[in-house]
């Protein structure tokens, strides 16, 4: 379902989300659980260990489980019982969807998580991104194809080999 990333990860300044995206914050949150009360609406129709959700927002909500990093358990928790999201805030936060119940619910005292447990993320279309609308010949003049001939033993070539796949050649400078 995706990748766990601890809470370092979540906030580095060099960005965990691509360019036109970011991670849900808590007031994110709390925007779509209001919207699509109740939550089985957010979670997906399989692999819920019990009361799957309805999808019917889309959204898709798998359940991924959690790691967490205690004096007693070093491992994989819940994989088929909950789904645990970091939220971008600065101190570590998670929004918990559970299998049995049919709400979310939201740790915001950031005293429960420590920055080292594993959650998944979920990203967010920032206003205004409509996608990459940049030069369309970026790529172009980056890649190159070519052309072969074989030598046999006999010293004679072979006619034109077919053209090659794509190959991408980095900015020389």
């Amino acid at each position: 379902y995706g990748k766990l990333y601890n809470h370092w990860a979540v906030i580095d300044t060099r960005g965990l989300a691509p360019n036109g995206f970011s991670i849900m914050s808590s007031a994110d949150w709390t925007d779509i659980t209001a919207a699509s009360d109740p939550a089985e609406r957010l979670k997906s129709q399989e692999l819920w260990s019990n009361n799957e959700g309805t999808n019917t927002t889309g959204f898709d909500a798998l359940p991924a489980g959690f790691r967490e990093h205690t004096t007693n358990v070093n491992a994989f928790q819940e994989v088929l019982n909950k789904t645990r999201y970091w939220t971008s805030e600065s101190t570590p936060k998670y929004v918990e969807m559970v299998s049995s119940a049919q709400t979310l619910t939201q740790n915001t005292s950031g005293n429960e998580a420590l920055a080292i447990n594993g959650y998944s993320v979920r990203l967010k279309r920032n206003a205004g991104y409509n996608g990459w609308n940049g030069d369309p010949d970026y790529l172009t003049d980056k890649f190159v194809r070519f052309s072969y001939r074989f030598k046999f033993d006999d010293n004679e070539y072979s006619v034109i080999a077919p053209f090659s796949q794509d190959v991408f050649i980095p900015q020389q400078e």
